[in-house]
């Protein structure tokens, strides 16, 4: 995040707080980042969860879903993996998404 300061009147200082997201990631798509850690945070994924489980939760679950278009959340969770924030297994349908333990 950065600070600009862009004009002032009197006392006051007025600012502009300015968002940069790295491989152009949108404040949608960090919102959805966010979803997604604390989903993969959740114990009930312990052992990491399907793409489907993100998305939706069944009644009887309770860790948080993750909200918005599919294509910007599997490309969140590829920007994820690539900064080494997710890690995943499998291939296709069956990739697993689990957070990297420190």
């Amino acid at each position: 995040m950065s600070l600009f300061a862009c004009g002032s009147t009197g006392s006051e200082l007025t600012l502009i707080i300015g968002f940069r997201f790295e491989r152009g990631i949108t404040m949608k798509a960090h919102s959805i980042k966010e979803q997604i850690v604390a989903a993969l945070s959740h114990p009930e994924a312990e052992d990491g969860l399907y793409f489907n489980n993100l998305i939706i939760v069944h009644e009887e679950e309770e860790r948080p879903i993750v909200e918005g278009e599919e294509t910007i959340i599997l490309q969140v969770l590829d920007d994820m993996v690539g900064d080494g924030l997710v890690c995943v297994s499998g291939e296709g349908a069956q990739r697993i998404y689990s957070l990297v333990t420190q």
